[in-house]
């Protein structure tokens, strides 16, 4: 038969087996693949269910955050202690927690947010860790609220100085930050499951740290909240740990002293015996702090690194650690101030190639481990300090030398023993003491010309001082002494001369600076006080007649004041400043003043110095009378205290009229002279002026260069002043006396003497209505004269009143067109 015909019907028992197998294997792939695909489902989402819990944590804190407030002046962030897989990350990384005030203005319905305090924080469990709220209401009631599970870490980082600012981890303040950073890190549960299964604590470790998602959020508070003193009372930390050896051998040392220089520490550091860890606290705004390990008791050697440099603004830090190097050598020394057995220098850097660097203490010793053979280089070495503030290469009078060594250095070369007695001296550059002396008035005028004393260690050196008041004196290193300022003013500088007022430590009532071992220069101020004063008696005449001698009463119920006058503010080339120094007064009390001499008498220029009683500035304005002197002045400014004394004379009588023209007009600004005690007037041909003045009652005059004060003193004196040149208003002063003749080239005067005679006023002028009014002593004799500045003539052409004892009313008429007199009778 055909073979076709012969084929083989179905399978054989092992290919049945081999298809089975294959459609087993296909199944198996298909289940676990399906598995698969369901678990990334599962993981997928449930992180997204973690994502989303996470932010909804995230803006809860974040609520909290944002209603903080200073109900008790606290804001903490603590590093906490944890166990797990956070444990082994550094403490820039670890947890912290958070405690705050909270005020809510509007809580929500399920009073989620009211008033209290709350703090953030991570709570563990068996398996995994919390993020949980602990909320302490105002009234008492307490709550805490597990908000998320599968948080590994949650940190809390505050800046006060902007965004630029370094983050603090751990602080406890007063006032809320210009902002805060929140991190949160999740992981799933299933990832937290899987992680257990894992008995190796480094796997379960990574695989968490891959399977980690973080959320950030930043709370930004207005500037508005931040008080001016903000981190005033801030608390910040230096921790670390100082290590024997090796690092990764965990041996630590606990007795180890500490030098802390710089800035203000609150604590000194100390090492704790159960944590290992040093500690040192200060305030956030202290200055920089420089720690400084000393070297173990009988051990040579020295620490990586020699010293840390820790500035508490920037906030508390933690792993500041030392590590110590033990050495075969040491290399020790002092260094001291002048001499070998000067006083030690604290501070003093010295730098050893390739071994390190190591500062003095204060006993100003060093110590230094090297190891055999240092420096190693094959070459010598030389090593010589510097100075913390005064380096050579900016004072170059300032240099070490090296007792026993070369110059400057100690060298070094291939060491085999240990080197001790290493020591060296510093020879000091000269100090300055600098300042000014200034006048304790406002004005804060410069004095030039003052000395200054600086008398200490059995020496005295002084100087004057310049323009402007400055002065400079040079002073051994380490001087010891006492600085004080005189202002004499006898050129030589001679002690007889006890100067004019005295000089004050500026805002403080002690003459003396001191100073005790100076190291460095100073500036020491002064500030002048006038202290003379000037005094005395204020007397009133008794007329019961004109004729001497008077009696005399001390004027008891006086009323007015002694006035130094107030002046312009010029320099030494008589240029204006334009500063007025205002008026200086007293009041006259029981017959007696006492004033203190004004401070620009000593160090202005270009006025008079003048001392007066004006009745017109004073109470009694409503009496009439005359001081005698009208003023007392003086050629130089007065040293000491001096004695001047006053007499007050009343002019009780009034003597008035009017001046008239031939039409019976009348004639307004008519000068008229009050010449006391004048028995007769003898005009002469050719008058061209004749002036009768006094001290200006007008505005500040310029006469012969010199700038003359605003008085508003009227001339109270009974004499004539004539002016021969110059100024013909306000010339300088010829005066009059008693019993005299004088003639001036166009009238002559003829004068009694032996009665007292006073006018209150020399010249006076017709008002508005042609009437003038002035007052007299009682008895008064002289003339009244109207003075013709064109050459006008009066009818009468001059008045004699003798022994006037009331009232008196005389007038006078122009006579138009007349040039000369020719006589008077």
């Amino acid at each position: 038969m055909d073979s076709r015909y012969n084929k083989r019907k179905g399978m054989t028992l092992l290919e049945l087996i081999a298809a089975m197998a294959i459609f087993m294997v296909l199944v198996g792939a298909l289940m676990v693949g399906t598995n698969n695909a369901l678990i990334s489902w599962r993981e997928a989402s449930s992180r997204s269910r973690m994502m989303g819990q996470g932010r909804a944590a995230l803006g809860f804190i974040r609520a909290d955050l944002l209603k903080a407030t200073a109900i008790t002046n606290n804001f903490e962030l603590i590093e906490e202690g944890i166990s797990g897989p956070m444990e082994s990350l550094p403490h820039s990384l670890r947890p912290n927690r958070a405690t705050f005030d909270l005020y809510d203005a509007t809580p929500s319905r399920v009073e989620w947010a009211s008033e209290g305090r709350v703090t953030w924080r991570l709570a563990s469990t068996n398996n995994t860790t919390v993020l949980a709220r602990d909320m302490i209401h105002t009234d008492g009631r307490e709550r805490t609220t597990e908000m998320l599970e599968g948080v590994v870490n949650l940190r809390f980082e505050a800046v006060w100085e902007g965004s630029d600012g370094e983050a603090v981890s751990e602080i406890s303040t007063n006032s809320l930050p210009a902002m805060i950073d929140v991190t949160l890190s999740m992981v799933t549960p299933q990832v937290l499951k899987q992680a257990i299964r894992i008995n190796d604590e480094t796997k379960k470790n990574d695989y968490i740290e891959r399977h980690t998602y973080m959320l950030t959020s930043r709370i930004v508070y207005p500037e508005a909240r931040l008080p001016l003193l903000t981190i005033i009372t801030n608390m910040v930390t230096l921790k670390g740990r100082v290590f024997d050896g090796n690092r990764s051998e965990e041996l630590l040392l606990d007795d180890v002293d500490f030098v802390v220089s710089g800035g203000l520490a609150e604590t000194a550091p100390h090492i704790d015996s159960d944590t290992g860890e040093y500690r040192l606290e200060a305030r956030q705004t202290a200055r920089p702090l420089r720690i400084t390990p000393k070297a173990p008791t009988g051990r040579s050697g020295r620490f990586t690194p020699p010293w840390r440099v820790w500035r508490p603004a920037a906030g508390s830090k933690r792993d500041a650690d030392f590590v110590w190097r033990q050495s075969d050598l040491a290399i020790s020394g002092k260094v001291t101030i002048g001499s070998a057995g000067g006083r030690p220098l604290e501070g003093a850097l010295l730098d050893f190639p390739m071994a390190g660097q190591v500062f003095t203490d204060e006993k100003g010793e060093y110590s230094i481990g090297v190891d055999r053979g240092w420096p190693y280089s094959g070459e010598r070495v030389g090593v010589t300090p510097v100075h913390p503030r005064y380096p050579q290469s900016d004072y170059p009078d300032s240099h070490f030398v090296a007792i026993g060594g070369s110059g400057a250095f100690h060298n070094y070369y291939n060491l085999s023993d240990n080197e001790t007695g290493q020591d060296y001296y510093w020879v000091p550059p000269d100090l300055v003491i600098t300042g000014q002396v200034r006048c304790a008035h406002p004005c804060n005028v410069g004095l030039q010309g003052v000395t200054v004393y600086a008398r200490g260690d059995g020496s005295e050196v002084s100087t004057r001082t310049t323009d402007g008041g400055r002065y400079s004196l040079k002073i051994p290193f380490g001087w010891s002494g006492l600085v004080e300022a005189k202002w004499r003013w006898d050129v030589s500088g001679s002690d007889s001369d006890e100067g004019v007022g005295e000089c004050l430590r500026s805002f403080s009532s002690q003459r003396f600076f001191s100073f005790e071992n100076l190291e460095e220069s100073v500036v020491a101020e002064f500030e002048w006080h006038p202290t003379a004063v000037i005094s005395g008696e204020v007397w009133r005449v008794n007329f019961e007649t004109n004729s001497l001698p008077l009696t005399y009463t001390l004027y008891s119920n006086c009323m007015d004041k002694v006035e130094i006058p107030s002046v312009i503010y010029t320099n030494a080339a008589g240029g204006i400043v334009g500063e007025v120094y205002p008026k200086t007064d007293s009041p006259v009390t029981n017959g007696t003043y006492a004033l203190t001499l004004p401070h620009h008498w000593y160090h202005n220029y270009g006025y008079r110095l003048l001392l007066y009683i004006n009745p017109l500035t004073s109470l009694s304005n409503g009496l009439h009378g005359v001081y005698v002197p009208e003023y007392a002045q003086f050629a130089e400014v007065p040293r000491q205290s001096i004695v001047t004394n006053f007499t007050w004379i009343p002019c009780e009588i009034e003597v008035s009229g009017v001046v008239t023209n031939a039409a019976g007009g009348v004639v307004t600004n008519q000068s008229l002279a009050f010449l006391s005690n004048c028995i007769a007037v003898a005009p002469t041909n050719s008058v061209t002026y004749m002036v009768l003045t006094n001290i200006s009652e007008t505005a500040t005059t310029v006469i012969d260069g010199v700038t003359n004060i605003t008085a508003g003193v009227t001339n109270y004196l009974p004499l004539a002043v004539f002016g021969e040149t110059g100024n013909t208003r306000y010339p300088p002063p010829i005066t009059v006396n008693a019993g005299m003749v004088l003639y001036n080239g166009t009238t002559a005067f003829a004068f009694e003497s032996g009665e007292v005679a006073v006018a209150e006023r020399l010249w006076v002028e017709t008002n508005i209505n042609g009437a003038f009014t002035n007052w007299v002593s009682y008895g008064w004799s002289g003339a009244i004269w109207p003075y013709g500045e064109r050459g006008e003539r009066f009818t009468p052409p001059v008045v004699f009143v003798q022994g006037v004892t009331s009232n008196l009313i005389r007038s006078f008429e122009i006579i138009d067109n007349i040039e000369t007199i020719d006589n008077i009778d």
